[in-house]
């Protein structure tokens, strides 16, 4: 344009493919001359959902009875810490569906390996409760739920 921006929009024909992407830039002239190619822009087109999470183990680290807490087991700890495996890099968010209702439980990174770990702020209340966890990757895509533990 007249103050020198542009902008381009791949069609809907051709859109960028899914993986990494170097994008640059070249103008040319009016007499057909050619300007210097631009540094590469990288992006990554990324619309794949994430799998979906798991929760691998709870553990108790309260009281005198404590260690993994296997699937409808008793614990006596409000705040057992949860360990899962996600895709690397994303984030896990853990609800839990208690008495009909479902709670937000709190959130944790994905490290490289695939592994998280999360302790819960606010003290779980008596009762039986059922954790599920969902993966958001780094473009905002969502996995499905996990299995419920």
């Amino acid at each position: 344009d007249s103050f020198g921006n542009w902008r381009f929009t791949p069609d809907q024909d051709h859109p960028l493919s899914e993986g990494a992407h170097a994008l640059t830039a070249q103008s040319k002239d009016a007499q057909g001359a050619e300007g210097e190619v631009s540094e590469p822009y990288l992006v990554k087109v990324d619309t794949t959902a994430p799998e979906a999470p798991s929760i691998v183990d709870v553990i108790d680290d309260v009281g005198t009875v404590t260690g993994s807490i296997a699937r409808d087991e008793t614990t006596d700890d409000t705040r057992p810490t949860l360990k899962g495996t996600a895709e690397p890099g994303s984030i896990v968010f853990v609800e839990d569906r208690i008495n009909g209702a479902t709670a937000f439980v709190g959130s944790a990174l994905v490290d490289a390996d695939g592994n998280w770990t999360l302790r819960p702020d606010t003290p779980l209340k008596n009762g039986d409760h059922q954790f599920e966890a969902m993966a958001q990757d780094a473009a905002g895509n969502e996995s499905v739920a996990s299995e419920v533990y």
